[in-house]
């Protein structure tokens, strides 16, 4: 037991850089809700406070391997270290927002899912951050330290990125050698992402956002002066709004400790019945609905009866994980073509081979059926279907054109069973055959 106890706590002291590492992605937004506080909680009491947040979730992550209880653990830890630091007051939802991800970080530290959305968010936070230095006065304050942090995590995120590639492309963890052509292309990609890092290190990007909102106003008033025919007009920054006044304060007439004492049990009240008619609604609807309710409901449970891995120390495919122009043009292609290509998709052109063929031609000639006005009926059989299809064109009013040929129906009925169950697949010049006495 201690030794299990032991392991424990020196795999906790070796996620601490992960937690550190995951708190600087995100410094922007700790910095932009402690900008929105009016308690005056201290900056460093503030991130202190959000780090052993953190903290408390990594340790407990042996407790929380279900999804179901991250979230719910997440939250928890989240309104517990805002009661701490700021008490019971409005501001504390900012706070618990932001302790509920760094305890949902912490419980997941030690997962073995890839981190590369979140240390692009992170990156896409401080590129934000820097671009509206001059409007938002918490990041104007701070610059040096977001210019500088932001690099650094460009920085990580580079490295991190390398060693997976690397590790990929040599199918191990160990550094071995590689082809000269892998390590060129490695260096150029390092050489031209550190410039980058270096470019923005030295207020590129504050001076690249000015520049382009600056050619934005300039387009804009062109435009303007075109439609006129009044001299161009400079347009003038607006000025910056007066700061918020300090909230005023809560009348002295307040209640004693039995008012606020009710007041949380009737709350509490209040949320046990809401939650126990909500448990039995959707309890209700999962076992009586159909659908895409049920099927979203199983999706959420599945997600939340997922369970976290361990990282181990064996060496881990990273080819999901790697980027690869090929692949991600494919995948564009795939999915562009399953939005806009459906009309194109079930073309006879495109079938290959008798067995393609027949099976298109039931599939054109049920769904002409079905644009007539005939109901199908998914029991039947396709054998059953055509008689079925046949007694209601029988009860149905005759309709003008060319009547169907019978013989023709039934042999690409026998086409369809032959394409489905028979080991020899139909003759390609026979499907085009019926499929011109079925037009």
């Amino acid at each position: 037991m201690k030794r299990n106890l032991s392991g424990y706590w020196t795999a906790s002291l070796k996620l601490l850089p992960v937690l550190v590492l995951d708190g600087l992605f995100l410094y922007p937004l700790w910095l932009y809700l402690h900008s929105q506080t009016r308690v005056g909680t201290p900056e460093s009491v503030w991130l202190a406070a959000l780090f052993l947040t953190m903290a408390s979730g990594m340790l407990l992550r042996g407790f929380c391997r279900r999804r179901w209880r991250q979230l719910l653990a997440a939250p928890l830890l989240g309104l517990t270290g805002g009661l701490l630091v700021t008490g019971w007051n409005p501001w504390l939802l900012l706070f618990a927002a932001a302790g509920t991800v760094c305890g949902f970080l912490g419980l997941t530290s030690d997962s073995t899912a890839s981190r590369d959305k979140q240390y692009i968010i992170g990156l896409g936070l401080y590129a934000v951050a820097a671009l509206a230095s001059s409007r938002i006065e918490a990041f104007e304050d701070h610059m040096p330290w977001i210019t500088g942090l932001g690099s650094f995590c460009l920085l990580v995120y580079l490295l991190i990125r390398n060693g997976a590639y690397l590790r990929y492309s040599s199918f191990s963890s160990d550094s071995r050698r590689l082809p000269q052509g892998l390590r060129r292309h490695n260096r150029i990609f390092m050489v031209v992402l550190v410039a980058a890092a270096a470019f923005l290190a030295a207020g590129g990007g504050q001076a690249a956002g000015h520049l382009l909102f600056r050619m934005i106003r300039a387009f804009v008033g062109f435009v303007l002066h075109m439609f006129d025919g009044s001299p161009p007009r400079v347009m003038e920054e607006p000025p910056k709004p007066a700061p918020p006044e300090n909230l005023p304060k809560a009348p002295s007439g307040e209640s004693g400790l039995f008012g606020l004492i009710a007041d949380m049990v009737f709350y509490a009240l209040g949320a046990a019945v809401l939650g126990f008619l909500l448990y039995h609604l959707t309890r209700w609807l999962y076992r009586n609905s159909r659908g895409w309710f049920r099927a979203f409901a199983d999706r959420l449970l599945a997600m939340l009866r997922r369970e976290s891995k361990e990282r181990t120390a064996t060496y881990q495919d990273e080819e999901s994980s790697i980027f690869r122009w090929e692949k991600t043009v494919k995948d564009i292609a795939a999915y562009v073509k399953s939005k806009w290509g459906s009309t194109a998709r079930d073309r006879w052109e495109d079938m290959h081979g008798g067995r393609e063929q027949a099976r298109w031609l039931y599939r054109r000639w049920l769904g002409r059926r079905q644009a007539s006005g005939y109901s199908v009926n998914r029991a039947l059989t396709p054998q059953e279907t055509a008689a079925d299809a046949q007694r209601w064109l029988g009860e149905s009013k005759p309709r003008k054109g060319k009547a169907e040929d019978a013989g023709a129906a039934q042999r690409m009925l026998e086409l369809y069973y032959q394409a489905r169950y028979g080991p020899e697949e139909p003759s390609s010049s026979e499907a085009a055959a019926l499929k011109e006495k079925l037009e």
